[in-house]
């Protein structure tokens, strides 16, 4: 091999060196265009889709924390990927006035969703609008028959409501939540080796409900007998089961609480072991669900927030995030 030969050798390899230089400098420079560019077409692909219009109360966002319920409607967007508006109602505003504020939030929802209470302006709202998905996030009241079916909501479906052109009735599966909450009473007894006992305070359980709450109970092997209604204000209890009406100062003796409530968790008393969250921010993405997949039965249960307990104590945590998927065990034992 000639001097020229390993000259032109040398050369081309100093041009490739220089070339993969330039190669690597441009690279970094088109993957942050590329990126930009893919984030600019996620933007307007979001802000193009239909939003979801959620009516809530001012008192409600008191209770449920403003910053929490700004939270939640960012994670709920992003979850969704479509806007997620809101209007809190002041208090004492009429039917209509809570209908005007829902329209004015979107021309063309994807879905709109009202809370029990504002029941009336979800029906006069869908009178308006016809053909618009309306929801009732119902909790745990049942339908009245001048709003719609004589039949509970148990019996119904999206996509028969959806056809009848009336607002889609949701209530909070109470069964499943009763069911969770005993297992939960449970095991946190059945691991603090405590005695004492367990209550569930409550106003107008029926006997499918308590037969949940203690098959729950029953699951977890605790041998004892729930106490119902008690005064908890003297009763010496393990754990206090809440359902409805709480009040400070009324857990009493109870070493533990698992309170059903809308309130901030930051709010909850230091004893609260567990929160069980039917809130409309809590059911609108189920819910999203049931609209979308045409799902049969319109019962959600509440969302499960734990705020005591040990974590290094494995065992315990994998039975309390286990009681995310016990409402399977609940519809086979029905069947």
């Amino acid at each position: 091999m000639g001097k020229g030969s390993i000259l032109r050798i040398i050369i081309t390899m100093k041009n490739y060196r220089i070339s993969a230089r330039r190669l690597f400098k441009k690279l970094p420079f088109k993957i942050i265009l590329a990126v930009f560019a893919l984030i600019i077409l996620l933007v307007v692909v979001f802000f193009s889709r239909k939003p979801v219009v959620l009516v809530t109360g001012k008192a409600f966002t008191v209770l449920y924390g403003e910053k929490r319920s700004r939270f939640k409607q960012i994670s709920l967007s992003l979850r969704l990927f479509r806007p997620v508006k809101t209007i809190a109602i002041a208090e004492g505003a009429g039917a209509d006035l809570v209908t005007q504020g829902a329209l004015s939030l979107s021309r063309q929802p994807f879905a709109v969703f009202f809370p029990y209470r504002y029941r009336e302006a979800a029906w006069r709202y869908q009178n308006n609008r016809p053909g618009s998905r309306v929801v009732v996030l119902a909790g745990r009241k049942a339908r009245e028959n001048d709003y719609g079916s004589e039949n509970n909501s148990q019996g119904s479906t999206a996509i028969s409501e959806a056809m009848s052109g009336l607002p889609l009735w949701i209530n909070t599966d109470s069964e499943t939540d009763l069911y969770r909450a005993g297992a939960l009473a449970g095991i946190y007894t059945q691991h603090e080796k405590q005695n004492r006992g367990i209550a569930l305070f409550y106003e107008g359980l029926n006997y499918e409900e308590k037969a949940a709450f203690v098959a729950g109970l029953d699951d977890q092997q605790w041998d004892g007998s729930p106490s119902y209604s008690p005064d908890l204000t003297e009763t010496d209890l393990s754990c206090a089961v809440i359902l409805e009406n709480f009040r400070f100062g009324e857990e009493g003796k109870a070493g533990s609480l698992i309170l059903f409530t809308w309130m901030d968790p930051a709010l909850a008393p230091r004893k609260t072991l567990a929160i069980f969250d039917d809130s409309p921010w809590a059911q609108i993405s189920p819910a999203m669900d049931i609209i979308k997949k045409g799902r049969h039965g319109t019962l959600i249960p509440s969302e499960i927030t734990i705020l005591r307990g040990d974590k290094t104590k494995k065992d315990v945590y994998n039975e309390i995030n286990r009681l995310k998927i016990l409402k399977k065990r609940v519809e086979n034992a029905d069947n």
